[in-house]
């Protein structure tokens, strides 16, 4: 049973030494009191009889002189003092942090749900800059390509490449052959401005990196509508918008949709309209 007492109350004691920088035990004088008890459970593992008739109340004390009786009590009453403030002091320590936990929890939530607000506001404020091949009653051999800016604040610095490829249908589409195309710079772009220009049609010359201007023909109509050749409308533009120096990019493909009739304009003339649709893959904005 002591070896118990001793073995529960020893790790308490070791504690709350470490607590004798606080006012309170330097006045109940940790350092002596801590190292007496520790001595009684000591002595009581040792010789529970002797020790515990030597602590005993009852007891006649050895030398009366040097350990008074009422020193004992007062020192237990001590002891038990500060058991008491240490159980409070620690429930206050207790309450405490987990207020502070709460609070940065708290803290933490409305940081990310501000972040939130911020990153909302930037997608609906800033700039957002799409690429157009608008529809026309006919093929031509330069089509219009077209840049708007579609958010509430000005897009800057708007530069990139579009190509307007004819290219016979079983050669494999390469993007990246944008970048011969014509050339876009725009130092800036204010919110719901068109920009329209004129882009010729080019296609690869066979077994080089040279690319030569198309003249859209009923002949190449007439092969298109076989299926011979397609024409794509591609390229890639980046720009900034004012929220941050970060470029975005819009990648973009647009195919020539094949028409095997044709339709009368309000004057008489066959046409043959010019409809582009988007391509199935390339078509990213961030």
């Amino acid at each position: 049973m002591c070896a118990v007492l001793e073995e529960g109350i020893r790790p308490f004691f070791e504690v709350a030494v470490r607590f004798r920088a606080f006012d309170v035990f330097r006045f109940f004088l940790m350092g002596y009191l801590v190292a007496y008890v520790l001595g009684i459970f000591t002595a009581v593992q040792k010789a529970p009889e002797t020790a515990i008739s030597a602590i005993s109340p009852t007891a006649k004390p050895a030398n009366s002189k040097d350990t008074p009786r009422w020193k004992i009590l007062l020192e237990i009453l001590t002891a038990l003092a500060i058991i008491a403030y240490t159980f409070v002091t620690y429930g206050i320590f207790v309450q405490q942090t987990d207020a502070t936990n709460f609070a940065g929890r708290q803290a933490e939530l409305s940081r990310k749900a501000l972040n939130e607000t911020i990153k909302n506001f930037v997608v609906d404020e800033r700039a957002w800059v799409v690429a157009r091949i608008p529809d026309l009653p006919a093929p031509s051999s330069s089509p219009d390509f077209r840049v708007d800016n579609i958010g509430k604040t000005i897009a800057m610095d708007v530069k990139g490449t579009v190509l307007i490829d004819v290219l016979p249908t079983e050669r494999k589409f390469d993007f990246s052959e944008h970048v011969r195309g014509f050339p876009i710079n725009l130092r800036l772009l204010n919110p719901k401005d068109q920009i329209t220009f004129g882009v010729h049609m080019t296609e690869k010359i066979p077994n080089t990196n040279r690319r030569a201007g198309v003249e859209w023909t009923d002949k190449r109509n007439e092969a298109k509508n076989r299926g011979e050749i397609v024409v794509l409308g591609y390229g890639e533009l980046s720009y900034r918008d004012i929220f941050s120096p970060k470029r975005h990019y819009v990648r973009f493909c647009r195919v020539l949709e094949s028409h095997l009739v044709t339709r009368v304009s309000d004057s008489g003339v066959p046409e043959l309209p010019a409809i582009w649709k988007q391509c199935e893959k390339e078509n990213t904005s961030e």
